[in-house]
């Protein structure tokens, strides 16, 4: 009965670490290499995906799809969305190497990042 219950909790184990390996983030493809664009939804509240990989020279696209406003900035201050009224979308080009925290100031719980390589 161990062993049976040893070799059910082992199988498990091995299915949990398969299905955290799905999909890449955001803009990477497949094989890790940064994309030129990628598109991130604001959907219930939340930033989907939260974290998007790019190559230097990028756009990233956030199109808003919740029935609120929200408003795009990023922490350093850089460059910012102002408001995006449901369906509106905004899209920046990312010139430099780096990872670029950002968040939306009316929903402070709404946090992202771009990473450009």
């Amino acid at each position: 009965m161990a062993t049976a219950a040893f070799v059910a909790l082992l199988v498990a184990v091995v299915l949990v670490g398969c299905s955290a390996t799905v999909a890449p983030s955001g803009g990477s493809s497949s094989t890790g290499t940064p994309k030129a664009t990628a598109q991130v939804t604001l959907r219930n509240i939340a930033i989907q995906p939260a974290t998007v990989t790019i190559a230097v020279g990028g756009t990233v696209t956030w199109v808003n799809q919740d029935p609120m406003t929200h408003n795009l900035a990023d922490d350093a201050g850089n460059w910012g969305s102002g408001p995006m009224a449901s369906g509106k979308s905004y899209s920046h080009q990312f010139s430099k190497a780096g990872t670029f925290p950002y968040h939306c100031t009316i929903h402070p719980s709404m946090t992202g990042e771009i990473v450009v390589k």
